[in-house]
């Protein structure tokens, strides 16, 4: 009966490993912030389709945004709110946006896939991008780093050189659980479930 007890206190902690271990799509929508925006604040932002076109969205200064999912990269966009119409962008914003913006001299990822068996991913991913520089024909942006939010709260990031955002770290921990507890239970019940039935 011992034995039989010992089978069924490893066999959840069997399961939740062997369950880790199968691969599966983990997507995401990527979010970003400008985060020196606030010392461009005579510019207004806007992310746009490659061509400039598309589903053409406002930039929040200094918060986090998403650009349109439906767009696979988009580019960033630059205004000086003085030379900006409202009227004239709302008529047709692409065009307005190919006339008077400028566009970054880089594209962005608006989703993100990783393939993964670990069982605690991250719930959102966050990439931070920094303003090198604003002229006439140049807006320069460069990535600055990716912060990592787990659903326990906690959080990692991991500085970017360039634009591909690394797959999340590992992460173990679950909430109210210290860290490797299942790992080490479901160890410890199988070396004593194996002691028991040699003898």
């Amino acid at each position: 009966m011992f034995a039989i007890g010992l089978i069924f206190l490893a066999f959840p902690f069997s399961i939740g490993l062997a369950a880790s271990d199968v691969p599966a799509i983990h997507s995401y929508d990527l979010e970003y912030i400008i985060s020196n925006a606030l010392y461009y604040r005579e510019f207004c932002f806007f992310a746009s389709g490659i061509d400039q076109t598309g589903n053409i969205s406002s930039v929040p200064m200094n918060q986090p945004f998403k650009a349109d999912s439906s767009l696979s990269d988009f580019k960033l966009n630059a205004i000086r709110k003085s030379e900006f119409d409202e009227r004239a962008f709302n008529e047709n914003n692409a065009e307005f946006i190919r006339n008077h913006a400028v566009p970054s001299n880089s594209t962005f990822p608006s989703t993100a896939n990783y393939e993964a068996s670990i069982s605690v991913l991250p719930d959102r991913i966050l990439v931070y991008l920094n303003v090198d520089d604003i002229s006439k024909d140049r807006f320069n942006l460069s990535w600055e780093k990716a912060l990592y939010h787990y659903p326990d709260g906690y959080q990692e990031e991991m500085p970017l050189g360039n634009a591909k955002v690394p797959f999340p770290p590992h992460h173990y921990t679950r909430p109210g659980m210290p860290g490797g507890f299942e790992l080490l239970s479901s160890g410890l019940a199988l070396v004593i479930l194996a002691f028991v039935l040699k003898r």
